[in-house]
Parts: C-alpha cells; structure tokens; sequence
C-alpha cells in the first residue's frame, strides 16, 4: 500500500501508523515528495478496520487513513487493504526551518485490495448553463449598446 505525501524526502524522518514508529525495514520512502510503501508484511501484522498513518518530518507532520478489509477475491479470507483519504496535516516542527513540509497524504492500495470508488469532492465545478446565460445576457446587451449608439 502507497502513500503520497506532500513534503521533502530530505526533512523526511519516519512512519508511525496509529502512533507508533513503525521500523524503517516495513517500509520504503521514495522522492517525489515523499512516496510511502508500506510492506505487505507489515500490513498483515495490523488488525482489520481504521488505522491513522502519520508521516513524520522534522518540521512537521503529514496524516491520513486507511482502512485494512477482509479480502473475499480468492476465498482463503486474507488481508487486505484499503486507504481511504483524509489527509490533513500538523505542524509541530520548532519553527527553526524556514520550509515546510507541506501537510497532505493520500494512498493507494495495491495487490489484493478493494479502492474506494467516489471522487473526492474539490469545489471545482463548473456550471455550464450558468455560464451559458451569462454568455447571452453579455451578447444581448454589447448588441443593445450597438444599436444604441446608430
């Protein structure tokens, strides 16, 4: 399981998944930004339901959730898993650094896990017809302008 988080791989100082530090071995963190994989081992050793991951920077924190389901593709009821957004972000760094890690986290599943399929809400909608009316009103009265003035 993979988790993005905004931040500098070079700030980058651990894992903690529900609070506890997690072992540099059951995980692997890679540049752009900061690339999280938890290793599949590790996540058969978590419970089923809610886990918090923390990404740990020395100015600050990166926090999201993930969700660990049973998995019914193969019938033998193994883990697996499943993230499920909310990242937000803590700064309790000393203030000593004058970047920031940046604050957000999101996963991916991987292998046998099931994703959740509805689109985050962004607030970047565009109402068509909105704008469409707006268009006509604008038309019609550059062409009352323009009849005016003859």
């Amino acid at each position: 399981m993979a988790f993005h988080a905004e931040g500098s791989l070079r700030k980058f100082v651990g894992v903690k998944v529900d609070d506890n530090m997690v072992d540099p071995s059951c995980y692997t963190a890679e540049a752009g930004s900061v690339i999280v994989t938890l290793n599949e081992d590790y996540l058969n050793t978590l419970s089923l339901g809610k886990h918090t991951l923390t990404v740990v920077y020395t100015d600050g924190e990166a926090v999201t959730s993930f969700e660990i389901v049973e998995s019914f593709e193969d019938g033998s009821g193994s883990e697996g898993g499943s993230e499920s957004g909310s990242g937000s972000e803590s700064d309790t760094g000393s203030g000593n650094d004058t970047g920031s890690s940046g604050g957000s986290a999101s996963g991916s599943g991987s292998g046998n896990s099931s994703s959740n399929t509805q689109a985050p809400t962004t607030g970047d909608r565009n109402h068509l017809g909105f704008w469409t009316v707006m268009l006509c009103i604008s038309g019609s009265v550059m062409i009352m302008m323009k009849k005016k003035k003859q």
